[in-house]
């Protein structure tokens, strides 16, 4: 597998106004077109999306309709009870535009826990051919942890990775182990690496320090602060795919111009690695008080 073939696109953008960073908004549909056009050339072969994701199941599907389908894609359920997921995920089809899924996941744990009957659900789609892999977006370590042991047919599971949030570090290897696929996201932290130490939100004080560091090592080495973050995560061989949003054609082809060899990044990886941050109020966006 080359390195682009590591790399899949988070698709929320197409749909929603998403991320810290972003000052332009929702992806405009031809903007999106011209992205995943880039993608397809690049040899980027997954998509991630979402039936939450705002209109992002729908623009990819009038993209599948008008150039053929040239992705693997990964979706998420909507919240609903089980019996109704038959239906949502032959809606996620129908907006789509095709006739099966790579991936289907579900988009929380407390999703799952709510309804654990909603596993056979899954498992019977997957076991007719129409999803490849079952499986979970998760934040927590402790989730993994319980559906490891309690579904043995787990087959995908997309995670949070970057060089300040490795939380599931140790649990990467008995995954690969296992065989099940391995998507990490946020290794940008919605854009925060990219935030210059002197111009952060009070909220960020904490990790200021280590933001500060992540840009002295990209000095240091002459790579971008992208280059190291994308390197950090895809040299792990238990990490399977990268989900990475971008907003432009341009941004796209920033990102694979930041690809690195593994080898490229080795020098620096020791200092990568402390820069682990333990406080789940700064590396998880979900819990970030910016108001």
């Amino acid at each position: 597998m080359n390195t682009a073939e590591k790399i899949a696109i988070g698709t929320v953008q197409f749909g929603l106004k998403y991320g810290v960073n972003n000052t332009g908004g929702k992806v405009s549909e031809s903007e999106a077109f011209a992205i995943l056009d880039e993608a397809a050339q690049s040899g980027i072969t997954t998509l991630d999306t979402a039936a939450l994701y705002g209109d992002s199941e729908e623009v990819i599907g009038r993209y599948n309709a008008e150039r053929g389908e040239q992705f693997s894609i990964v979706s998420k359920l909507p919240y609903c009870s089980a019996v109704e997921i038959p239906e949502a995920f032959e809606h996620s089809l129908q907006r789509l535009h095709t006739e099966k899924l790579y991936g289907y996941l579900f988009h929380s744990y407390e999703q799952f826990t709510a309804e654990p009957q909603a596993w056979s659900y899954m498992r019977t789609l997957r076991d007719a051919g129409r999803i490849a892999r079952i499986g979970f977006s998760l934040y927590h370590p402790q989730q993994l942890e319980y559906l490891i042991d309690e579904l043995p047919d787990l087959g995908i599971v997309q995670i949070p990775f970057s060089v300040f949030d490795r939380r599931f570090s140790e649990l990467l290897p008995v995954l690969h182990e296992r065989g099940i696929e391995v998507h990490v996201r946020s290794v940008f932290l919605q854009g925060l690496v990219f935030r210059s130490p002197d111009n952060l939100h009070p909220y960020f004080s904490p990790v200021r320090e280590k933001l500060a560091e992540l840009q002295h090592i990209a000095l240091d080495s002459g790579l971008s602060v992208a280059a190291l973050c994308l390197g950090f995560a895809l040299a792990n061989p238990s990490i399977d795919r990268v989900v990475i949003g971008v907003d432009s054609v341009e941004n796209l082809r920033e990102n694979i111009s930041e690809l690195l060899r593994p080898d490229q990044i080795q020098d620096y990886m020791n200092r990568l690695g402390q820069l682990r941050e333990a406080d789940e109020n700064m590396i998880l966006p979900t819990h970030w008080k910016l108001a």
